[in-house]
């Protein structure tokens, strides 16, 4: 057995200094049970409730279109595969965007995409004339991950 299969085999690693490695082959996808957010699958890879920042894997299912939603803080997205696109355009596999905090979308995706993600806030999803329906936190993501037996390998320090 080459050392690479050794290491893939192997359980996810936190260090006493907080480093960790995390076996993202091995958390299963949970699907994100929130109004107005259909069609999204997601595996939380480091939860930094200090800053309020979410690190994941998402997977949009294909002919998916979301409601309008407002994220609170800004969000990265590199694009894995597949691709997304919504009112400024598409975000194709291999490519990277940056929105700004603050803004306002319902985006989509034709043919489905797995996106890595770091959302610097909440995400709020919007009804017709804007008003809030729900939030979605680092509280709510660990939480609906935890009842999926999806949190193991993270350490919080507390709930907020």
């Amino acid at each position: 057995m080459s050392t690479q299969s050794k290491q893939s085999s192997r359980d996810h690693l936190r260090q006493e200094d907080g480093s960790a490695i995390v076996r993202a082959h091995k958390i299963p996808w949970t699907r994100l049970a929130a109004p107005g957010l259909p069609g999204l699958e997601y595996k939380l890879l480091h939860l930094d409730d200090d800053r309020g920042t979410a690190t994941m894997l998402m997977k949009v299912d294909a002919a998916q279109q979301l409601d309008l939603h407002k994220h609170l803080g800004a969000v990265e997205v590199y694009v894995v595969s597949g691709s997304f696109y919504y009112e400024n355009g598409e975000v194709f596999e291999g490519e990277y965007m940056f929105e700004a905090g603050g803004v306002s979308h319902a985006p989509g995706s034709r043919e489905g995409a797995v996106i890595f993600v770091v959302a610097h806030g909440a995400v709020q999803t919007l009804d017709a004339n804007r008003k809030v329906v729900a939030t979605v936190d680092n509280d709510f993501l660990y939480e609906l991950a935890r009842t999926n037996g999806a949190v193991d390998h993270l350490e919080r320090k507390r709930l907020r």
